[in-house]
């Protein structure tokens, strides 16, 4: 008889039982749906990050491109480069005119030495629209030559 207690002991202690592995796998599958959760947020993060960064970089050289050349007058210009849809707005702002500044135009006016005219202060707004429909808006001053 004693031989029998032991025998039915290591029997139970041997093996998992059904319930046991049921529940094991229903707590991996619940951990595996949050570790999946996050990665795909961490794609989609990186994705929107990626896409900001590229559309901030190509508005910073299309400001670049419009003040180097020149090209800054008053007014609105639209366009798409590459997947972007882009919207530039140019604003000459006033700038507040010191004495002295009025002096040396008029003395510059007053002896037909006005081969530089001054520059003017524009503020420039760009909005880059990505293909996932966010957008981006650039403001800044530039100074350039005024158009004539």
């Amino acid at each position: 008889m004693l031989f029998r207690r032991n025998a039915t002991a290591s029997r139970a202690e041997a093996g998992f039982v059904l319930i046991e592995v049921l529940v094991a796998v229903g707590v991996a599958a619940a951990l595996m749906a949050v570790l999946i959760r996050s990665f795909s947020q961490t794609w989609s993060g990186i994705a929107i990050v990626r896409e900001e960064a590229e559309a901030t970089m190509l508005g910073r050289s299309m400001i670049a491109d419009a003040s180097e050349r020149g090209k800054l007058v008053a007014g609105t210009q639209e366009g798409v480069a590459g997947r972007y849809a882009w919207k530039m707005t140019t604003l000459l702002q006033p700038a507040p005119a010191t004495a002295a500044l009025q002096q040396q135009q008029q003395q510059q006016q007053d002896n037909g030495d006005a081969k530089n005219p001054p520059a003017a202060l524009y503020h420039v707004i760009l909005v880059l629209v990505g293909p996932s429909g966010r957008s981006n808006r650039l403001d800044t001053l530039e100074i350039g030559q005024p158009a004539p």
